[in-house]
């Protein structure tokens, strides 16, 4: 017959402080996980705790102040962990474009916004209404009339549609925010 060797048992290594280098661990891996595996991260964990007993157990006679030690030094890793990797995730785009095509590569990424010179054009061929609602924000007079709170007759606030209308002189009925809408899109 066969017996199993107990190993020693650690009287501050119990179930609380194994969870909590596990929990801790998985709620701040996302600080590294670029560059650096939750299990070895866990495994710093322990090592915190390793760290502590050749340090303070000797000193320590208190599971809680034991505990809040290893808390102490486990999380200073992590803290120097994901500050001094910060930038190990980054990659140049030299390395990831064809040579002389960077600018064709970040399009591709990133995607294309339009110049301000579509966007100029685009506005000159947009309606009487939305370049007058435009030239709104241009005169100081104007746009105080605009931030002004002007109320009805029942006491109501004007809504931003009838105040841009009545600005405008068009009818109170009239759909300028769709006409914004159709010119910019």
């Amino acid at each position: 017959m066969t017996y199993m060797i107990r190993r020693p048992h650690d009287k501050y290594f119990d179930k609380g402080l194994r969870n909590w280098i596990n929990k801790t661990a998985r709620e701040n891996y996302w600080r590294i996980a670029p560059w650096y595996g939750l299990d070895g991260l866990i495994g710093d964990g322990n090592l915190a705790f390793v760290i502590c007993k050749r340090r303070y157990a000797h000193k320590v006679r208190n599971k809680a102040h034991f505990m809040a030690l290893v808390k102490t030094v486990f999380w200073n890793m992590i803290m120097d962990l994901a500050t001094d990797n910060i930038r190990a995730g980054e990659i140049p785009v030299s390395q990831l474009a064809i040579p002389g095509m960077e600018e064709t590569f970040l399009e591709a990424i990133a995607g294309v916004e339009e110049s301000d010179a579509e966007l100029y054009a685009t506005l000159r061929s947009a309606p009487d209404e939305v370049r007058q609602l435009l030239a709104l924000f241009q005169e100081p007079d104007k746009l105080a009339a605009l931030r002004k709170d002007v109320r009805k007759e029942n006491g109501a606030r004007e809504t931003t549609q009838e105040t841009l209308c009545r600005l405008l002189g068009l009818p109170l009925d009239y759909p300028i925010e769709a006409k914004v809408r159709a010119a910019i899109t």
